[in-house]
């Protein structure tokens, strides 16, 4: 999966906005601002949203901000470097925009059945942490005219508002945010007393605040994103989505098994002494920041090839040094002194070349 992605730029807010139906003056204009409370509302329960600009945009995300739909509504967006033409640049199909929770192991019976279903709601809601936002994520492409067909059919209010439309490119780190990114709800509501001692709750808007650490920036994304935060006040949203893990730690881990696999049927190593440095050099690699796959797949490869090679050497001294060892038996102790050397292998390697490059740097 991929990386980070922040749009910070709104292409909508500079096009010229069109739509297929609307209720009274709830019209397209509306997606043009931030206000929850200012929608666009069709007649029935489907719309065909359409933007115009006057030169070509760089367009890979489309997102329907704050809506009535549910897990059930479709959407496809097609995109056409110049209004007019007859065959688009991009086609979405018809898509899933905003999908309902997956299932997965619950514990029937403890927790009322349907928990996970998805949570829908119309704009008297939104203030409430209801609704649902639809995206479409695509490649790149530089457009003249979006056009963006909707339906949900199964709306329970049988018409359909969106509140906000965002469509742009986004911005990517090379390095992905910290684990541990927080997710808190911001509630304003407010108790108090009233003279005869009950307790009520003045309710009042709630939101979500997403905290993330992107402590491995580059250079060159630092100065990105100090230009986001410049060109982009407090008061103009920049939308965001965090995605899971990147895959590149999945393709580096299996190259570097595919690796020590093949290493050790041409040298000889035991594979025990590789595995157990291969598990070492992946705890190891759990406490480093994020790395390339190609720097992951080389760093846990070398972590166990050094293992394998090293642990017979290591056994047999810490034999002689520690009587009291032996008892483990000569594949106990080699097993051991590998998944150590593996798990320090990524520190200690990094160190020695460090210290041997400022011994060479002393006259």
């Amino acid at each position: 999966m991929v990386n980070l992605r922040i749009i910070h730029d709104n292409a909508v807010d500079r096009a010229m906005l069109t739509a297929s139906s609307q209720t009274g003056e709830l019209g397209p204009a509306n997606l043009q601002r931030d206000a929850k409370s200012a929608v666009l509302r069709a007649v029935g329960t489907a719309q065909t949203i359409t933007a115009t600009w006057p030169t070509q945009e760089s367009i890979a995300c489309v997102a329907l901000i704050f809506t009535n739909m549910t897990s059930c509504a479709r959407m496809r967006v097609r995109s056409y470097s110049r209004p007019g033409d007859a065959v688009p640049v991009l086609d979405t199909g018809s898509i899933f925009p905003c999908p309902a929770a997956v299932h997965g192991s619950y514990p029937w019976g403890v927790l009322p059945l349907g928990w996970n279903a998805y949570k829908w709601g119309g704009v008297i809601t939104w203030a409430r942490s209801g609704g649902a936002d639809g995206v479409a994520w695509f490649a790149p492409v530089r457009v003249r005219q979006l056009v963006i067909e909707v339906s949900a059919p199964q709306s329970p209010e049988r018409y359909l508002e969106i509140s906000r439309l965002v469509a742009g490119n986004y911005r990517s780190p090379e390095y992905n945010a910290e684990y541990g990114a927080q997710l808190m709800l911001q509630d304003g509501s407010e108790d108090y007393r009233t003279a005869a001692g009950d307790l009520k709750t003045q309710i009042r808007p709630t939101s979500d605040k997403l905290s993330i650490n992107l402590a491995h920036l580059t250079p060159t994304d630092r100065a990105r994103f100090m230009r986001i935060l410049r060109e982009n006040p407090p008061t103009y949203p920049t939308r965001k989505a965090n995605m899971a893990e990147p895959a590149s730690s999945t393709v580096g881990i299996a190259i570097a098994a595919g690796t020590i696999t093949l290493t050790g049927s041409i040298l000889g190593v035991q594979y025990d002494a590789l595995l157990a440095g291969l598990a070492g050099g992946l705890v190891s690699l759990s406490y480093l920041p994020p790395m390339r796959w190609s720097r992951i797949a080389s760093s846990v490869a070398g972590s166990a090839l050094i293992a394998g090679w090293f642990a017979p050497v290591a056994s047999v001294t810490a034999g002689n040094y520690f009587p009291f060892i032996t008892a483990a038996g000569e594949s106990g102790i080699r097993i051991a002194a590998a998944a150590g050397l593996g798990l320090c292998a990524q520190v200690i390697i990094p160190a020695a070349f460090a210290w041997l490059r400022k011994k060479g740097e002393l006259p």
